[in-house]
């Protein structure tokens, strides 16, 4: 009796070590996220999300425990400049401005191409107009836009060289909408993923607005996993094995 008690004193003790040490090397990581449907939202107090969805794969296929967080984009990024261990962020565009305070993932999603979304009897006002060059270029057209996003290197880097009439707002793409249907604004840039969704959450009839695809944009804009400078490379790298492993085709295109 007595080694029979024994035995399952030290087994008590060695599960105790093992549970203790899997705690050890699996580091924890506190991930920010903001409110964007359909990419990622807070519902019944938890992250959801397509972008929530893909990340909770990748992150527990590097065996790395995570807390999700909401935060606004302007507070995510003072964050991440602030540079406290362990915080990352799901879903933003690697800029070379963001690079100079920031690591970043591989690709964990591909955005389809953006498209321009405005009223149906606003039409008249953009024949003509075939790629973002042009478009940047047509006088009196209003573009709503959000003020911390960036829109891929394409789109900022015109915005910045051709100077489009911008109204820009700290609010959601669905305040976006409803500014187009006050008149406040002529058109969105858009990925079409995210306008049924966000149409739907507006309040305002589908039927009444119109899409309209650009030459010039053939591809959509990668998203990543924005780190702290102070995450370590290796856990960095253990979270790009696993986006390697899940999503291998965005990876080829990576490199």
């Amino acid at each position: 009796m007595k080694v029979m008690g024994r035995a399952i004193f030290f087994t008590t003790i060695l599960t105790f070590l093992l549970v203790s040490v899997t705690k050890a090397v699996s580091p924890q990581l506190q991930v920010l996220y903001i409110n964007r449907r359909p990419y990622y939202f807070c519902e019944n107090g938890e992250a959801r999300g397509i972008l929530v969805d893909i990340s909770r794969k990748i992150f527990k296929e590097a065996h790395i425990r995570v807390r999700y967080r909401l935060s606004s984009p302007s507070r995510i990024l003072w964050i991440i400049r602030q540079g406290p261990m362990n915080v990352c962020s799901i879903g933003w565009f690697k800029t070379p401005q963001r690079e100079k305070f920031a690591k970043f993932s591989l690709p964990i999603y591909q955005n389809r191409p953006l498209v321009v979304l405005t009223l149906k009897r606003l039409k008249p006002r953009f024949k003509g107009i075939h790629t973002l060059q042009q478009l940047f270029k047509r006088k009196g057209l209003r573009w709503g836009r959000l003020v911390s996003f960036s829109y891929g290197d394409m789109v900022d880097s015109l915005a910045k060289a051709l100077s489009p009439t911008r109204v820009s707002i700290t609010g959601s793409q669905i305040l976006l909408i409803r500014m187009l249907f006050h008149g406040r604004i002529d058109y969105i840039l858009l990925s079409p993923e995210e306008i049924p969704f966000l149409v739907k959450h507006s309040g305002y009839p589908a039927k009444d607005l119109i899409s309209i695809p650009l030459k010039d944009i053939s591809r959509g804009n990668k998203r990543y996993i924005m780190f702290s400078r102070r995450v370590s490379d290796s856990l960095i790298q253990r979270i790009n094995r696993a986006i390697k492993k899940l999503m291998p085709s965005l990876y080829r295109e990576e490199n």
